[in-house]
């Protein structure tokens, strides 16, 4: 009897890491039995891009229709391709990845783990979690970057946190238990280890002659950062703009040391904390042992006026101006294309200068 591990984040818990890890070494796990089949994005997290996960489509399919993740694809036809995947696996066990699959209600993974029983398999489920202030103060810097928001973080976090349903672990993996079981359900907190070598000894792999991500994926906003993106984000750029001011200051090295300070003011750390007090005693004692967990000490707060104030003007110039270059260099791309293209189909000499420009 083999297993299908599902990989449900949550998110901001290093997942596209792993995604990475995992598509990297897709024949290397093969060779100890387990399939990670190859759907979605795997390409582009092979070379570490940002992805959701090779069971991104099933999850967007399963997810409450309310969801806004939730997506058209008939939910019937993912769960046959769910069923057939286990069903034509050459190895016993089979890895599944999607942050995504943390919004899913019990009744989605009951139908699950129902095909994974059919087909001879136990359904384990694999999730990080991480202290609630800090993932909210992730996520408002994801949002800066990928979602285009203008809020400050105070407003914009306070109004979010209690919208997140995930975050109260307790009743969510405490509801997932009592569908698969708890000897089912594996929970690790986040932060405290490495993710990679923490997946592999859920898998029961060595970690030996495993590829790792040679750089960083998804790679976080530096604070002094956020107050250009707020800005910036006033004019509506696309998602590949932001992008690329990300992997302009990663590449100039104008932040070479990782942030240990926080845009969340301590007032309201305080306040998140204590919402979530219950759930994280009552997860503590479920998944735990009673250890306590999310007892790192609180960072030093720099308030966005602060960060502000350590980008200076070379910085900047450089930040900007490797953005425009980037952008001659794809407008130059895009001409010889074009030029290629017109050769090709025998356009005239100079046809492009002969374009109307009005």
């Amino acid at each position: 009897m083999g297993t299908v591990y599902l990989h449900i984040g949550v998110f901001k818990t290093g997942s596209s890491t792993l995604q990475a890890f995992f598509a990297q070494n897709i024949e290397k796990l093969k060779s100890l039995g387990m399939t990670y089949p190859v759907v979605g994005s795997v390409a582009s997290a092979k070379v570490g891009l940002i992805t959701a996960g090779n069971a991104a489509s099933l999850a967007h399919a399963l997810l409450p229709c309310n969801h806004q993740a939730h997506k058209p694809d008939p939910r019937q036809s993912q769960l046959e391709w769910f069923e057939e995947t286990l069903k034509t696996s050459q190895t016993p066990d089979i890895l599944l990845s999607s942050e995504f699959l943390c919004d899913l209600e019990a009744d989605a993974f009951a139908t699950l783990n129902a095909i994974a029983k059919k087909s001879g398999r136990t359904l384990k489920v694999v999730a990080w979690v991480r202290e609630q202030a800090s993932y909210v103060e992730s996520i408002y810097i994801q949002h800066v970057k990928r979602r285009r928001i203008t809020e400050m973080p105070t407003p914009y976090i306070k109004a979010l946190y209690p919208t997140l349903q995930h975050l109260k672990y307790h009743t969510f993996l405490s509801a997932l238990s009592e569908t698969l079981g708890l000897e089912s359900v594996s929970v690790i907190e986040y932060g405290k280890s490495d993710v990679i070598g923490d997946m592999l000894d859920i898998l029961g792999l060595e970690d030996k002659g495993f590829d790792r991500p040679s750089k960083k994926i998804n790679v976080s906003l530096p604070y002094f950062l956020v107050p250009i993106f707020l800005e910036l984000n006033k004019l509506d750029p696309n998602m590949s703009f932001s992008d690329q001011v990300v992997r302009n200051q990663a590449q100039l090295q104008l932040h070479e040391t990782p942030e240990r300070r926080s845009l969340l003011a301590p007032e309201l750390r305080t306040e998140i904390r204590q919402y979530f007090e219950a759930e994280n005693k009552a997860l503590s004692k479920a998944f735990f042992g009673g250890t306590k967990i999310f007892e790192a000490t609180p960072p030093e707060y720099i308030s966005i006026e602060e960060a502000s104030r350590e980008l200076d003007a070379i910085a900047v110039t450089k930040l900007l101006g490797g953005i425009a270059i980037q952008h001659e260099r794809r407008l130059v791309r895009v001409e010889r294309a074009i030029l290629a293209l017109g050769k090709k189909l025998d356009f005239e000499p100079n046809w492009v200068r002969k374009i109307p420009t009005n």
